[in-house]
């Protein structure tokens, strides 16, 4: 005669079977199951679109690497400090253009846009400054610790002496000096002049002595 006990065990078992969700290859199954969503969903289906927008501000108060950009988004204007992709000097007023990945957080500069300004020269961006007083000069050291040039502020203007008494300035392509008008005094001693080619002198009148 069978065991009850038995019989019972064997009920339940086949009872838990017939319950338990079917084994599917369905990868759609296998996210509903728990699994990780993919990047795009978790974004929804506004990742991976691109938009353009315009510079308000260079620096944030406190991070590196991000700008103020106002940017409109499904027709809402948006205003938010964004990273700065390496090599895009993005600066007030410039348009710039937006990606917005789809496994990323927030948008990034990615480009600046030309063609909608005036051609204009940018005036450089003043990274440090230092004030001189009267008596106060620019000493540049080398490792041991001796002068080897001092900027001051003369009566004339800025004024750069070199601190050594013997200097080589060498320069592997072309040297161009340009001014208003030119001065080269030879305090004590010759001037030599060495070149390997022709040397051309022009001028409206050429005094000698």
């Amino acid at each position: 005669m069978d065991d009850p006990r038995t019989s019972t065990t064997l009920t339940m078992l086949l009872d838990a079977a017939a319950s338990a969700p079917a084994v599917t290859d369905d990868p759609e199954g296998a996210a509903s199951a728990g699994a990780p969503a993919e990047p795009s969903a978790r974004r929804g289906s506004d990742g991976g679109r691109s938009f353009v927008g315009s510079v308000l501000a260079e620096r944030h108060p406190v991070l590196l690497g991000r700008v103020l950009v106002r940017y409109d988004r499904d027709d809402v204007p948006r205003d938010a400090w964004l990273p700065v992709m390496r090599g895009v000097g993005a600066r007030f007023g410039d348009t710039v253009l937006l990606a917005d990945p789809a496994n990323w957080c927030e948008p990034l500069v990615v480009g600046i846009i030309d063609g909608f300004s005036e051609e204009q020269t940018r005036p450089p961006i003043v990274a440090h400054r230092l004030e001189l007083r009267d008596d106060e000069v620019v000493e540049v050291c080398d490792s041991w610790g001796r002068p080897l040039l001092h900027i001051r502020d003369g009566a004339d203007g800025p004024v750069l002496s070199l601190a050594r008494a013997d200097v080589d300035l060498e320069i592997a392509g072309r040297l161009r000096i340009r001014a208003d008008s030119l001065e080269l005094a030879a305090l004590r001693g010759a001037v030599a002049i060495d070149a390997s080619d022709d040397v051309v002198i022009r001028g409206e009148v050429i005094h000698l002595n």
